[in-house]
């Protein structure tokens, strides 16, 4: 069954390592969009499943596109993606050889859409758990012979298969940067490192709070509300926004509790931690009162003597 997810919603420009003879005053894909975004295909053991594509031409002119499958993967620390192009013999998550397309080029003319169908097929050379490629259409235009180092602009649709029968799910909270030890202010939102460590992938949701020693709700907030999604063998940041729920008392020793799991349910995540908050005007009222008191027993020493 297909499943088309909502929130993840980038349309790719990428210069993916296709080099080829254009003209470089057209070289634009402004005006041109692929929908949707990315598309989850889950797979069963000798099943194939089709699925669709559009390309929606909205600029002046007709553009033709060479279409072709590309694997990818994520990387960096916000779950960049890169293609792999070649490269893709070793990658143990490769869909590209699984896709079949219905044409290899297509023609839109302008204000005009087309749809490509897309087959993913099932062997037995495809291993259970996730496999990964892009939909990728290249601009087709008249060839510059003075100039073969030139590369074409493209647009892409990314697809995510889960292959049933053998997945592992595992996600992983590695940390967080809110404040650890000693604090002199809240912070209006934190970044949690999240690592992938089975081999499908997976979009982790989840709570956070800070509660102070009294059991008061100070902060909470809701992680990953842009349904990012992590790819197997991979971690990244995920942000989680957070609220202020109530005051905080000058000095405070409070804990973090992190609590999560991913869409589908398969797997789960905790973590949990203290630090002392120290309110820096109260800092400083503490810091002149030890000083006063310091300076008046000097004086009562001096009298004393």
């Amino acid at each position: 069954m297909l499943h088309r997810a909502q929130f993840f919603t980038i349309i790719l420009f990428s210069f993916v390592f296709l080099f080829v003879q254009v003209n470089p005053s057209i070289a634009s894909t402004k005006g041109i969009t692929v929908s949707p975004a990315f598309t989850e295909v889950i797979l069963k053991k000798g099943e194939s499943k089709v699925t669709e594509v559009t390309i929606q031409n909205n600029t002046k002119d007709t553009v033709t596109f060479e279409l072709f499958p590309l694997d990818f993967r994520q990387g960096g620390d916000f779950g960049e993606i890169s293609f792999l192009g070649q490269d893709a013999e070793s990658y143990s998550y490769s869909l590209a050889s699984f896709l079949s397309l219905e044409a290899n080029q297509v023609t839109v003319e302008p204000g005009q859409s087309e749809q490509i169908t897309v087959t993913v097929e099932d062997r037995e050379s495809l291993s259970p758990g996730g496999h990964y490629a892009a939909v990728v259409g290249r601009i087709v235009q008249e060839s510059d012979k003075s100039d073969n180092t030139l590369i074409s602009p493209s647009v892409s649709s990314l697809i995510l298969v889960r292959k049933v029968g053998g997945e592992r799910f595992n996600i992983n909270l590695l940390d967080n940067n809110w404040p650890k030890g000693v604090a002199f202010s809240y912070p209006e939102n934190t970044l949690l490192k999240m690592q992938n460590e089975g081999n499908v992938h997976l979009i982790p949701y989840g709570t956070f709070e800070v509660k102070d020693m009294f059991g008061r709700v100070l902060y909470s907030g809701v992680i990953n509300s842009s349904s990012h999604i992590i790819l197997p063998e991979s971690r990244r940041y995920i942000q989680a926004d957070v609220r202020s729920r109530s005051f905080s008392y000058p000095i405070s020793i409070n804990e973090i509790i992190i609590k999560g799991e991913d869409s589908i349910k398969k797997t789960s995540y905790s973590q949990r931690g203290t630090f002392l908050y120290v309110n820096p005007i109260a800092l400083s009222f503490l810091g002149f009162l030890l000083l006063l008191i310091m300076i008046r027993l000097g004086k009562y020493k001096k009298r004393k003597q």
